[in-house]
């Protein structure tokens, strides 16, 4: 989940989409005032690629909410991760 600083335009202005040769999230406004690519290197990392149905965003409060949802191989490299840094402390 991410959040874009304080932009003053409205939700239609806006255009969140999934560059799918470079593998980022791309934050663009029709006004071309704005644009970023975003990296998801957890999904990098497993071997995945992103996926448009898992992209999420709204408008909210003068800022752009953007959500992505993590694949289950990602969770559960993360959880193996976790046990293996407590494992780790646990022997110190």
């Amino acid at each position: 989940r991410g959040r874009t600083p304080t932009l003053p335009y409205p939700a239609d202005v806006y255009s969140v989409t999934v560059d799918h040769d470079k593998q980022d999230m791309v934050v663009r406004t029709s006004n071309k005032k704005y644009y970023k690519r975003i990296d998801l290197p957890d999904l990098r990392r497993v071997g995945l690629t992103l996926q448009e149905n898992s992209l999420s965003w709204k408008h909210q409060h003068n800022t752009l909410i953007i959500s992505y949802t993590r694949p289950q191989e990602v969770v559960e490299q993360e959880q193996k991760a976790l046990r293996e840094a407590e494992k780790s402390a646990i022997k110190m």
